[in-house]
């Protein structure tokens, strides 16, 4: 026997007397009903939260604790003979860094835990399984059951998650619109850059066919003032001539005279 369970003797029933679980039996499986029934009792009777700890509470007893251990100090000081102001002196400096050990909640006088104490560590334990498994700060206990408020919350998943992508695709979208006008802008002034370059090209042309229009009238005026030069030369050739035809005129007419007298 085992547990209550089994023969009180082995003896006369021709068997060991081990008990053994019995593989053939198959259990009976829950019905729908039984399930649902089971799921309400769930909703209905969720675990109550946990208690939280009154703060104050352990602040006094952590206070009482700090003026405990300044007692006790200042009576292991007096039995050694310490002098009283020395005796001021060292409590003043261990019960500012007890002060300070207590604000950074380093400060650990006795190592039984009441309930309050408990209830905090319970808190933290809480606090660090809600962000290992990534639980939302508005959980509520016995949530998981709701299936109507599962799918509502599911729903309003997708809701956000579909508002997201349309968002996305919008700030793509205007991403896009504004790349196409930034291009367009960007060919506009390629554009009026190279008709500009042109339009440089064009007075430089301009200007390169004024100076050679320039350099061709001067040209054409040199070429008047040698042909002037020469007009001149020629002039003073001729009126040379006519002074060496009157001059041999006059030399004929000298002759004349002479021969007359």
């Amino acid at each position: 026997m085992y547990n209550g369970i089994g023969l009180s003797t082995p003896r006369g029933s021709g068997t060991s007397g081990y008990i053994q679980k019995n593989m053939s039996m198959v259990r009976p499986q829950k019905s729908r009903e039984e399930f649902l029934k089971d799921l309400q009792q769930l909703r209905e009777n969720v675990l109550p939260p946990p208690k939280k700890a009154n703060r104050d509470i352990l602040l006094h007893k952590q206070k009482r604790s700090i003026l405990l251990h300044l007692e006790k100090l200042r009576q292991e000081l007096h039995e050694r003979g310490t002098a009283e102001e020395e005796i001021e002196e060292r409590l003043k400096t261990a019960e500012a860094k007890l002060n300070e050990m207590m604000e950074k909640g380093e400060l650990d006088f006795e190592k039984k835990e009441d309930t309050h104490q408990q209830a905090i560590a319970k808190e933290r334990e809480y606090e660090r399984m809600r962000r290992a498994f990534a639980m939302s700060e508005d959980y509520r206990p016995g949530s998981a059951f709701d299936f109507e408020g599962q799918e509502k919350k599911k729903l309003e998943k997708v809701h956000e998650s579909e508002k997201r992508k349309e968002e996305e695709r919008q700030i793509r979208k205007e991403k896009k619109r504004a790349e196409r006008e930034r291009e367009k802008e960007r060919e506009q002034r390629e554009k009026e850059r190279e008709k500009e370059k042109e339009r440089e090209k064009e007075k430089e042309k301009e200007r390169e066919n004024r100076e050679k229009e320039r350099q061709r009238e001067k040209e054409r005026e040199r070429e008047r003032e040698r042909e002037r030069e020469k007009e001149r030369e020629k002039e003073k050739e001729r009126e040379r001539e006519r002074e060496r035809e009157k001059e041999k005129e006059r030399e004929r007419e000298k002759e004349r005279k002479r021969r007359r007298n």
